[in-house]
């Protein structure tokens, strides 16, 4: 390992955060590496969450979106908040939010709505 860190909440020996210019499977994760029953799924990906383990891995990967880090904390807060986005005024709130991070690269897209 390089230049690899990570942080993680105590007694989780799992979970946290790992970042590094290294492939996310190469990161030294206990359980998210190139033995990982998905490895396959996540392969050339900058960053990804996983609930189980609770952990957020970002790497030097191809992001599937301008900022594909961005994109995997979301998730990461969003199931530390209990799943905020399944609550009602939660696609108010990401709107509002959206706007403020940066309203001239993002777009507010509902789902089912014409393109």
């Amino acid at each position: 390992m390089g230049d690899e860190w990570y942080h993680r909440r105590k007694g989780n020996t799992h979970g946290g955060i790992w970042v590094g210019d290294a492939h996310i499977l190469d990161l030294g994760h206990p359980v998210i590496n190139r033995d990982y029953e998905y490895a396959s799924h996540i392969e050339g990906a900058a960053g990804v969450y996983q609930r189980q383990q609770r952990a957020l891995l970002i790497g030097n990967g191809q992001p599937a979106s301008h900022n594909g880090p961005l994109h995997e904390y979301g998730h990461g807060a969003d199931h530390s908040l209990g799943d905020a986005s399944k609550r009602p005024n939660y696609q108010e709130v990401h709107e509002a939010t959206i706007r403020v991070l940066d309203n001239s690269e993002y777009e507010v897209v509902r789902e089912g709505a014409n393109q």
